[in-house]
């Protein structure tokens, strides 16, 4: 059950980033080249899609139990979700809400190994 609710986390943080992040940071940026502007779209959509990609295959991995690959799933997205909060807590000096987010979603995932 802890995959599938660290899965279903995973996709709304995903969503959250993804919209937000265009919204907030993509569309209001000033003083960026044409290419700048594509390179920062690129990197919060991505990254977005990244994280509700790994949320998909924990809610799959959570949905068929001893699967063979259910535990490359959960060590792959954990690492994903984990080095993602804390590049965000980094980068951002701890004052942002997605660092924390993604630790909770860790702490989540990491109860379901496999």
């Amino acid at each position: 059950m802890a995959l599938i609710i660290g899965g279903t986390l995973g996709v709304i943080i995903a969503c959250i980033h993804g919209v937000l992040g265009a919204k907030k940071i993509v569309a209001p940026a000033k003083g960026l080249s044409s290419a700048q502007h594509r390179i920062l779209h690129a990197i919060m959509l991505l990254s977005a899609l990244y994280w509700a990609t790994g949320g998909a295959a924990l809610i799959w991995a959570g949905l068929t139990p001893g699967h063979p690959a259910a535990f490359a799933i959960w060590a792959t997205t954990l690492g994903l979700y984990a080095t993602g909060s804390l590049a965000n807590a980094w980068a951002t000096r701890g004052r942002h809400f997605g660092w924390i987010l993604l630790a909770i979603t860790c702490a989540v995932i990491a109860l379901g190994k496999p």
